[in-house]
């Protein structure tokens, strides 16, 4: 990328020409997490990009694009490993957030975020774990959206967690959304939304007064014009709970992936990201089988509040 004031681009050198398809004309920029041929992939560090090696094959999402005819413009800047959602990284700055200077962008997918922001790029690709679509989408204005699970092919991406891992990506206007969201996902059957079941304990998922008064007044506004169904109880077992079993997933399968890396390399790595992963360093395998045990049970509570 020759222009780049807000620091979203790493400096890849990257030359493509487009070929035919329904993105001919617009432009991609790709998360450093995703293979592109020619190119090493460093997921935030710059001692994983030396080690890389440059790739000999394009991830899936990234040649889905390309095979449409988008123009691969460069590679973003994401945190380390994609562990962390602020969107800062020790190694090569903080992108500069164009809806908000000043204030971080979020991640893990900030660079993405940041170049669609800021007019560079039309759309990018990202991942989502936990939130690194959506939270760079709602702090820099895009929208964005964590796709189902094993809706997209993973193929060729870095992995953070890979229970919960997903392609998503970023546009400033529907249309362009829409039209990547035809290539790269599934068709399904449109189902209309005829009722919704009320959750009094929402706010338990909620973190902020803003936010749970702007919850309540959506919720309000849907039972004007959806029938509304028999209140539910959704968390039971309370948000933290969850965040727990969230938490230690993810940790057990972070080490799996990086800790060999980690441990050969000893690379220097930011306060809160070698925090984490100290910590993910001592889940051990009995901790992440119960947890996966009390995620499944938690999946079958909320599948039994919405029957087919």
């Amino acid at each position: 990328m020759a222009v780049d004031p807000v620091g979203a681009f790493i400096d890849y050198p990257v030359a493509h020409l487009p070929g035919p398809g329904p993105l001919n004309g617009l432009t991609l920029a790709v998360k450093d997490l995703f293979d592109v041929v020619g190119l090493p992939t460093g997921g935030g560090h710059p001692l994983r990009r030396q080690t890389s090696g440059n790739k000999t094959a394009n991830a899936h999402a990234v040649e889905t694009l390309l095979g449409a005819g988008a123009r691969l413009i460069g590679k973003t800047h994401t945190d380390e490993f994609a562990y962390s959602m602020n969107g800062e990284n020790p190694h090569y700055g903080t992108p500069v957030n164009p809806r908000a200077p000043g204030r971080i962008p979020g991640g893990s997918s900030s660079g993405s975020a940041v170049a669609v922001a800021a007019g560079l790029a039309d759309m990018a690709l990202g991942t989502d774990t936990g939130g690194s679509i959506r939270l760079p989408a709602a702090y820099c204005g895009l929208i964005g959206l964590r796709t189902t699970h094993g809706a997209i092919d993973m193929t060729g991406v870095q992995p953070l967690a890979r229970s919960f891992d997903t392609v998503g990506w970023f546009a400033r206007d529907m249309a362009t959304y829409r039209q990547i969201a035809a290539l790269m996902l599934p068709p399904q059957p449109r189902v209309p939304i005829t009722r919704f079941s009320f959750v009094p304990d929402i706010a338990a998922f909620v973190v902020g007064d803003v936010e749970t008064r702007e919850t309540e007044r959506m919720v309000a506004q849907l039972g004007r014009v959806i029938e509304r169904g028999p209140d539910v109880t959704m968390a039971p077992h309370g948000f933290e709970v969850r965040r727990q079993v969230f938490r230690t997933i993810q940790a057990y399968e972070v080490w799996q992936d990086h800790g060999p890396w980690i441990e050969a390399n000893q690379p220097r790595l930011g306060d809160g990201v070698r925090e984490r992963l100290e910590w993910a360093a001592t889940v051990s395998p009995a901790d992440y089988e119960a947890a996966q045990a009390r995620r499944e049970r938690l999946a079958a509570e909320v599948a039994a509040l919405v029957p087919p």
